[in-house]
């Protein structure tokens, strides 16, 4: 039964987490206060983890205004400490994820909980993303992010046809799945959509995608910020991967193998012996151009001239802080908390 065509239609909390987002906020706010879904059967929590723009004025403005709107306390500022947060104060029966600086389609949120209430199997849905950038760096992280080269495909960057996935971008939830499994894994800074994916499928939920469930993000706006963002996500994966070994995939795999040969190739060029490191750098140059043509061809300007610099520093700092991950897991394994 679909759920737009049933009368007991369920209550949905949408849980945001936010540190400083002011300059998107309010474009997310009002994309999810005007979903299709009855608005009488929305709520919106925001957590807050201790923002230090004009994000927690522009919820409470929201809040006084639209009393489906309400601001709770993320003091650990996380944003899985957050989402936790959020879903313990949230009422609804389906959880949906959206992140301060995503704006969602109109029909985001029902057709999340279609395929929540429409098949008791799957555990998480959630769609395609379209990245936007605001600046000439933001525009060519926004391309490069249209290639499997860039984050090494997972299926919401690029897939056009729905099935199961090991994760998808943000998520929506039955609120009782996720009491079972144990919420968002709040010791993480970051893969924690993934983390929590993949506990939902070790226990025997399907992780939907559907490409007609869609949003936008904003991508960071300067060559440095990619690189803190980059070497943020490869240290948190790291993170991951020595917490649950079951979760590695094939991309993950190929992705820290890559890593490891250019670390040994440059300690043997130090050791005097630089052929297979000329080689790596050699072929790596060769794909990195060849992918950078093939997005760039149909744009003229400086965006598309920087796609070769914009994968050298997502590569280079993914790698060194997934090794750095792993360096600090191993000493002290990661644990799940809540």
């Amino acid at each position: 039964m679909s759920v737009m065509q049933d009368d007991r239609r369920p209550l949905v909390s949408v849980v945001i987490p936010v540190l400083n987002e002011e300059r998107y906020l309010r474009q997310c706010l009002e994309a999810v206060l005007h979903q299709d879904y009855p608005a009488e059967r929305i709520e919106v929590i925001a957590a807050d983890g201790g923002s230090t723009d004009a994000s927690r004025e522009i919820v409470r403005e929201y809040a006084a205004r639209d009393g489906r709107v309400r601001l709770v306390e993320n003091p650990r500022r996380r944003a899985s400490a957050g989402l936790n947060a959020a879903i313990t104060a949230a009422r609804g029966e389906y959880i949906v994820r959206v992140d301060g600086h995503t704006i969602i389609a109109p029909d985001y949120v029902s057709r999340c909980v279609a395929h929540l209430w429409g098949d008791p199997q799957v555990g998480s849905a959630g769609g395609s993303i379209s990245p936007v950038g605001e600046t000439i760096v933001g525009q060519a992280v926004a391309l490069a992010l249209r290639s499997p080269f860039s984050m090494g495909g997972a299926p919401f960057r690029h897939a056009r046809q729905a099935g199961a996935v090991d994760t998808v971008y943000l998520g929506s939830f039955r609120r009782r799945d996720l009491l079972e499994i144990g919420l968002y894994n709040a010791s993480l800074g970051a893969n924690e959509d993934y983390e929590l994916h993949f506990r939902l499928r070790r226990a025997g939920r399907l992780v939907w995608f559907d490409p007609h469930i869609r949003s936008h993000t904003y991508t960071r706006r300067t060559l440095a910020a990619l690189a803190r963002q980059y070497a943020r996500y490869g240290y948190w994966k790291g993170q991951v991967m020595v917490l649950h070994p079951a979760s590695i995939s094939r991309r993950h795999i190929a992705a820290l193998m890559g890593t490891v040969c250019f670390v040994l190739s440059a300690l043997a060029a130090a050791l005097g012996r630089p052929a297979w490191l000329c080689a790596l750098l050699g072929i790596y140059a060769l794909v990195n151009l060849g992918f950078s043509v093939r997005l760039g061809w149909p744009w003229k300007g400086r965006p598309a001239a920087l796609l070769p610099l914009v994968f050298v520093i997502m590569h280079v700092c993914w790698g060194a802080g997934l090794l750095a991950g792993l360096a600090k897991a191993l000493v002290r394994r990661p644990a799940h908390e809540i």
